[in-house]
């Protein structure tokens, strides 16, 4: 996994993910580190065995190392996180040897990770719905000592373990 090496040590993914760091210092709520990455990684693999996809392991790796990106543009220049990362993938993922068609589905899912509705695209690109399910499904609501005051709906929010 080579590649994914090539992401994690790319300036621009350090350089985000510094930032992310930085202005999440004191976030009380769900962050978007390197962490939350890697769980949503691990649950849309399991995702994509469950339903026997056809994505590769390392394609399903890399959306999720990039999925929260830009969050770092969010912070600095008020764009929205999804439209960063996937701009943020874009760059970095062609710098790491991924293909046009690679990068096209990697940043198709991330820019519609954050989209409530089923979209037609997420039958043709899966990938795209196994991101959106691991986002939420990395997320802990039932042990969260500030559950009571978070913005997420409560119909959105995990209480219970759910794979």
């Amino acid at each position: 996994m080579e590649r994914l090496e090539k992401i994690r040590n790319h300036p621009l993914f350090k350089e985000s993910t510094e930032v992310i760091s930085q202005k999440e210092k004191e976030r009380i709520y769900c962050g978007h580190s390197l962490y939350h990455s890697l769980d949503v990684a691990r649950i849309m693999y399991i995702k994509a065995l469950e339903q026997s996809m056809t994505v590769s392991k390392e394609l399903i790796y890399a959306c999720a190392l990039l999925h929260d990106l830009g969050r770092a543009y969010e912070y600095t220049k008020g764009i929205p996180h999804d439209r960063g990362s996937a701009e943020l993938a874009e760059r970095i993922m062609e710098d790491c040897g991924f293909s046009e068609e690679e990068i096209r589905q990697v940043t198709m899912a991330i820019s519609d990770h954050r989209n409530k509705e089923n979209c037609t695209e997420e039958l043709e690109y899966p990938l795209m719905r196994i991101l959106k399910e691991a986002d939420n499904l990395s997320r802990i609501c039932f042990d969260c000592k500030v559950s009571d005051t978070c913005k997420w709906s409560e119909d959105r929010k995990n209480k219970t373990i759910k794979i």
